[in-house]
């Protein structure tokens, strides 16, 4: 079945707004290790991560492969963030992928972790 433009969009807007509540979860529950300019920039930068996976690599969060998450990490992001930002994003982008993953909605997240452990 084909989607509309409006269907599309509605259905990206719902993604991005799951990924923020995740953030939001994440961020609040006190399990992360993550210092306080990361937690700041956590939301912000998991959405970017997002909107890129989905602009280059057509893929919906619970549909990252390990493949394209390397490709937008090392080639796209930087592009895009300052040096202060690129502190933190393979923290940030380890710790959404850990808990995104145990909760089973990134079937390939021990794959997609161990590239960014790399």
């Amino acid at each position: 079945m084909l989607m509309n433009n409006s269907d599309f969009q509605d259905l990206i807007d719902i993604k991005l707004q799951t990924t923020r509540d995740i953030c939001d979860s994440i961020i609040h529950s006190n399990l992360t290790g993550l210092n306080h300019a990361a937690k700041a920039e956590f939301a912000d930068m998991i959405e970017l991560f997002a909107v890129l996976m989905l602009e280059h690599a057509g893929e919906f969060p619970e549909d990252w492969s390990s493949d394209s998450l390397t490709e937008i990490y090392h080639h796209k992001l930087p592009t895009l963030l300052d040096v202060e930002e690129r502190k933190n994003i393979k923290d940030i982008l380890f710790t959404y992928v850990d808990f995104v993953g145990q909760a089973l909605e990134l079937p390939n997240y021990l794959d997609i972790k161990s590239n960014l452990a790399s």
